[in-house]
């Protein structure tokens, strides 16, 4: 995260009365995400950085049946159904507007990948 300088006080006042004004509002916020230099979400405390976010293949969009919104213990995820009869999960990025149920468009989702040291590569679905 990049911290900000300040030409004079006066600047330094606006944004400390500002931050004290969105930590006011944003209380009932769980996660706040920032984007990084690349524009890719980054959560707040540095827990789990993204390391890529692209569209599905062609392959691996001839390979998925149909995707729809279903709850897990993970919230929402977008099941899979594979044409080899197999079912497939991954979780939607946590801010989304969809609900169980909704069919989503594959051409228009991302795979994002997020990265963590010590810990395996996580997925999610982005919209």
């Amino acid at each position: 995260m990049k911290f900000l300088t300040w030409q004079n006080p006066e600047q330094l006042i606006v944004a400390q009365e500002f931050i004290k004004i969105f930590k006011i509002l944003s209380c009932g916020i769980k996660v706040i995400y920032f984007k990084d230099e690349k524009g890719l979400p980054e959560y707040g405390g540095g827990k789990w950085i993204p390391k890529s976010i692209r569209h599905f293949v062609k392959d691996e969009l001839d390979f998925i049946v149909k995707a729809d919104v279903v709850a897990s213990q993970y919230g929402l995820s977008v099941s899979f159904l594979r044409r080899d009869g197999i079912t497939s999960y991954i979780p939607l990025f946590e801010y989304s507007n969809l609900v169980v149920g909704d069919r989503i468009y594959m051409k228009k989702a991302k795979l994002l990948t997020l990265r963590r040291s010590g810990y395996n590569d996580i997925f999610r679905i982005v919209l």
